[in-house]
């Protein structure tokens, strides 16, 4: 599509028959191939006893052949429940994805005349808080890889994780719904910091991209926590295991010569089990896994939109600011995305410059905290007399000093 190197873990060329059969990274073979020798070992040791007359293990294969067709239903429909489950988490992380660019751009786009000190700081808040929406997102997906909570995520501001720690402690999957509230609040303050306050169809338009967020957040929930039936996979996986290990024995009494009985064993347990590998690997897509998606680098190109928006309306020392204080606190979940890594366009905008920006820390943070005014406070003394809804370490308070705040922004 172009130049930039995509955010996808592996890559194949249709064109090319040769690669896509010798390809190995993202392939199956690596975890098919120990069940294929295995199965067709079991094939040639039957071949010799039945030829050597030591004992004959071989039976008819009229009846396996009746199972086959069962084992083929289940295969087949579990591979296209996971494919199609692949793809609606795919669709809703991009829509998550999407819906945070659109916020910032809009944001953008509808107060780009207005120049003044409180806007400017409006809109990066805004931004700031997009990025922590976005973030916490990905931190839910990747829990059960990397195991952060969606609290310890420095993207957050002290308040934010107070709320977060409160409110839902170890729920981390209900996180965004609160920092969506933030974000809401955080938009519907235009009416004091904007010299002309947003038409209300405008804010209802940013507020509808918060929705579909939320829409998003809800559909990989859902994913996460409502796999495939269990009785479906447990009887799958035990029809599928107990068809393909006998299929040698009804083989080799049809098949008299060793190489095509052990050919033909090692191809329909290549197909079989290798459907059935798939469809795990295709069952949680957020993991290390070669075709896993890449959600560090997929969130990080968002990250870079937005910065690059608020560098185009407010300049570069507020975006700047924006980026240094998300993205300096965030190097383990970095990786390197082509001209999106270590050359973007970014790094062009920056000449070299490594100065700190002329925007002071604790003036962001004073305007952060007279735009939202006292929401995060009421949220923080609300969940103090509700710390039940969290687990036990919910009621645990950050200790943040405003030394400690200006460190991990």
């Amino acid at each position: 599509l172009s130049r930039t190197k995509m955010p996808t873990n592996v890559t194949y060329n249709t064109d090319s028959h040769i690669s896509i059969l010798t390809q190995l990274h993202g392939s199956v073979w690596p975890r098919v191939l120990p069940y294929c020798i295995a199965n067709s070992i079991i094939a040639s040791i039957i071949f010799y006893l039945r030829e050597y007359d030591v004992i004959d293990l071989t039976f008819s294969s009229s009846g396996h052949s009746f199972v086959g067709y069962m084992v083929s239903f289940l295969i087949v429909a579990r591979s296209q429940w996971g494919i199609d489950e692949y793809y609606n988490a795919r669709n809703y992380l991009s829509d998550a994805c999407r819906s945070a660019r659109e916020i910032v751009q809009h944001v953008a786009a509808f107060t780009r005349y207005d120049d003044s000190p409180s806007a400017k700081d409006w809109r990066l808040d805004v931004a700031q808080r997009t990025v922590a929406m976005l973030r916490t997102l990905t931190a839910i997906v990747e829990y059960e890889e990397k195991g952060v909570d969606t609290w310890n995520s420095s993207e957050l501001t002290c308040d934010e994780k107070q709320a977060i720690m409160l409110s839902v402690g170890g729920s981390n999957e209900r996180a965004p719904t609160l920092l969506a509230m933030f974000l809401r609040t955080a938009i519907a303050s235009h009416v004091k910091n904007l010299k002309e306050p947003l038409h209300h169809d405008k804010e209802l338009r940013l507020f509808q991209f918060i929705s579909d967020f939320i829409v998003a957040h809800h559909g990989l929930h859902i994913h996460k926590t409502a796999p495939f039936p269990f009785p479906l996979i447990q009887m799958t996986r035990t029809v599928l295991a107990l068809w393909v290990f006998t299929l040698p024995l009804c083989l080799a009494n049809d098949i008299f010569e060793i190489l095509p009985l052990t050919i033909s064993t090692f191809i329909a347990t290549y197909g079989f089990i290798g459907l059935e590998l798939i469809s795990i690997e295709l069952d949680d897509p957020f993991g290390e896994d070669d075709n896993d998606f890449d959600v560090p680098n997929i969130s990080r190109a968002i990250y870079e939109d937005i910065y690059l928006t608020i560098y185009d309306i407010d300049g570069k020392e507020a975006a700047h600011y924006l980026r240094t204080n998300i993205e300096t606190q965030v190097e383990t979940d970095q990786h390197t995305y082509g001209s999106v890594g270590e050359n973007n366009v970014w790094n062009q905008f920056e000449d070299g410059a490594t100065k700190s920006p002329k925007i002071g820390k604790r003036q962001i943070q004073r305007h952060q905290s007279h735009i939202l005014g006292d929401a995060s406070k009421k949220v923080d003394v609300l969940y103090r007399s509700q710390s039940s809804f969290g687990s036990g370490e919910s009621t645990k308070l950050l200790e943040c000093s405003e030394d400690t705040s200006e460190s991990s922004v």
